[in-house]
């Protein structure tokens, strides 16, 4: 069975939400205390996420070998 999909989403997820927290300006949401708190774990999670995602992409790659072309495709677009 092929973990990867069930793994990419989140990351994506999380550093899409870091993204968008990032651009908020608001003084009002500056001056909560734990808004820094809360911006460091969707980066973390994020991070640790795409690591886990690139970690199981190289398992799923050796169950599609069929399919090489694609599969190199989809790693470098994941790499960029």
């Amino acid at each position: 069975m092929n973990i990867h999909p069930i793994f990419v989403h989140f990351p994506i997820a999380f550093l899409t939400i870091y993204a968008i927290a990032e651009l908020i300006r608001s003084k009002k949401v500056l001056s909560l205390v734990w808004w820094k708190y809360t911006k460091i774990v969707l980066l973390l999670v994020g991070l640790v996420g795409a690591f886990l995602s690139l970690g199981t992409g190289e398992f799923g790659e050796k169950e599609f070998a069929a399919m090489r072309a694609i599969i190199h495709v989809h790693e470098t677009v994941a790499q960029i």
